[in-house]
């Protein structure tokens, strides 16, 4: 295994004894609630990469860098700090295996890390969250369904830019294709949900996108379809403007209004009006038809809470948070009653709180929801509930 695996999955989980604080080092796991933009729609504690690239090539991925994407390599030695990790964490929290690159991916038909991976995490009776879009991940359905009994996993299916899947994901099977995964996972009782993500503004239609919607919810068993716009980053800017133009020019021109001509430093997001109104439209279509949906961006917009089987061992969304205290109809919230809201989920630690408390000064918790943000003469914050949304969307993170 590279050393720089080490070097980037070596994280510190610090929770208090005492006085002071007792650290325990993670050799194989990485926290994944580390910033704004994970915190506002992810319920995922940890995460584990079994594989460096994806042979996939998805052209519109965030962990794109250069030519690398093909140049993949398995972490093959990585399982007894694997178990090590889970036997010694005192909180459990949701791992989320394989956000960097599909866990299902070709070269696992050969090496099978997955494969052993999920009786370690059925041994040590760990919930597990899986994204892929490979049809290979019906050949684990026996260990799986052993975990679904459990409560212990949830499989999310992604559906990219139906339109042009093929240019985007050009070693990907079809639409039609991973719902049948989806469909087949959920037959075997394995809870299923699907990632429609990501939604590329002016090349997606916004009927076909509604349509999809209800064929997902009708073909798929799925408990919850995420939506999410398209995070664009200087890596693959001009591939995916490329693929755009070669269908239609003036299509082209718009996205590139939205995400702009100058140099993108981090994942710049679509811009306010174009989300909100992609994502109004799903959430209203959403709510009319019955159908569990998720909006990554805006908490308001779901018609979903994630409960039961792997969400009892939930980390707290924004979203989690905004339902919580709105259903209360708490006029002004405090950090005293944030705190306490937030300490009755077993995964929350004094790291996870320590993070929340430092946003929460900043004044950006609940952005993109009815809370704004009263900033006091003395300086301390709280948060107080309007007739409006507080929309500030910027680069994928609220700012």
């Amino acid at each position: 295994m590279p050393l720089s695996y080490f070097k980037v999955s070596g994280q510190i989980n610090s929770r208090k004894k005492g006085n002071g604080l007792l650290k325990t080092q993670l050799k194989a796991l990485k926290r994944y609630q580390n910033d704004l933009g994970n915190l506002r729609s992810h319920h995922w504690k940890y995460h584990i990469d079994l594989y460096e690239n994806c042979y996939f090539d998805c052209k519109y991925c965030v962990y794109r860098s250069g030519d690398k994407m093909g140049k993949v390599t398995a972490f093959e030695d990585i399982f007894d700090y694997l178990r090590e990790d889970l036997l010694n964490l005192r909180e459990k929290g949701i791992v989320y295996v394989g956000p960097k690159a599909d866990i299902y991916q070709p070269l696992e038909k050969k090496k099978q890390l997955m494969r052993k991976a999920l009786p370690i995490f059925l041994e040590t009776e760990t919930p597990i969250f899986i994204i892929t879009r490979s049809p290979l991940i019906l050949r684990d359905i026996d260990l799986l369904s052993r975990m679904a009994e459990k409560g212990l996993v949830e499989v999310s299916i992604t559906i990219a830019s139906p339109n042009r899947l093929a240019e985007l994901e050009p070693f990907t099977c079809s639409v039609e294709e991973r719902i049948n995964i989806a469909k087949e996972l959920h037959d075997h009782g394995i809870p299923v949900s699907i990632h429609l993500s990501p939604i590329v503004p002016y090349l997606d239609d916004i009927n076909e996108l509604k349509a999809l919607l209800e064929l997902i919810n009708r073909s798929t068993g799925s408990m919850c379809t995420y939506a999410c716009m398209l995070g664009m980053r200087e890596a693959y800017k001009s591939n995916v403007f490329n693929i755009v133009e070669r269908m239609d020019r003036d299509k082209a021109s718009q996205l590139m209004s939205i995400y702009g001509e100058e140099e993108i430093k981090d994942v710049q997001s679509a811009d306010d009006a174009a989300l909100k109104s992609i994502m109004e439209q799903l959430h209203d279509h959403a709510k009319v038809k019955g159908i569990p949906f998720a909006c990554v961006h805006i908490p308001p917009l779901d018609t979903v809470e994630r409960e039961g089987h792997i969400f009892k061992y939930k980390l707290p969304t924004i979203g989690d948070i905004y339902r919580h205290f709105s259903r209360k109809q708490l006029k002004e919230i405090r950090w005293e009653d944030m705190e306490h809201y937030l300490k009755s989920f077993a995964a929350v630690d004094e790291e996870f709180l320590e993070m929340v408390k430092n946003y929460w000064g900043e004044g950006v918790i609940l952005k993109n929801t009815y809370y704004h943000t009263f900033r006091h003469e003395d300086g301390h914050v709280t948060y107080t509930l309007s007739d409006k949304i507080d929309y500030q969307i910027e680069n994928m993170a609220v700012k």
